[in-house]
């Protein structure tokens, strides 16, 4: 082990003000890595730092890789269980044009997505400020994943709030 990795290291979780974990990570200097972190999308997002200390790298990085697989932090790419998923065929015609389903992200304007989910704009930005929608800012537009709503009212489901036909 380098002088380095023995080294007391940081584990740190990053939250949004509802509470959600957006990404957990360790770095010998956690307000250091923080402001590194100011290039990421989601910086702006984080309003608590939570830090644990351990006695070297290797520890802290354990820790990390456990966090990452039981709390499931929104940004972390690095230790996630993702299913294999399945090819999706597009078009009739051979050759089928195949690609991996689970590497798009279906996003929609604020506007467009409160006309086609029936819900008002300003509920809209209440649940993107919830962390119940997920969205990403491009330049001044802010856009909608969709997927997150999906999640949003298979929780509704769940818990029962929502009708059923």
């Amino acid at each position: 082990m380098t002088v380095e990795q023995q080294r007391p290291t940081a584990l740190y979780r990053h939250f949004d003000r509802s509470g959600r974990l957006l990404y957990v990570g360790v770095s010998l200097s956690a307000v250091r890595r923080l402001s590194q972190h100011q290039k990421s999308l989601w910086h702006d997002d984080i309003t608590r730092v939570e830090v644990e200390h351990f006695k070297n790298r290797e520890s802290a990085a354990k820790a990390e890789a456990i966090a990452i697989k039981k709390e499931h932090p929104l940004y972390n790419k690095t230790h996630r269980f993702k299913p294999k998923p399945e090819p999706v065929t597009v078009g009739s015609a051979a050759p089928a044009l195949k690609f991996d389903s689970s590497s798009l992200i279906i996003t929609t304007t604020v506007t467009k997505f409160a006309k086609l989910s029936g819900i008002g704009k300003t509920k809209v930005y209440e649940l993107l400020a919830d962390g119940k929608l997920r969205g990403v800012k491009i330049g001044r537009n802010r856009l909608i994943v969709i997927e997150s709503y999906v999640d949003y009212v298979r929780q509704l489901e769940t818990a029962g709030r929502v009708a059923a036909s």
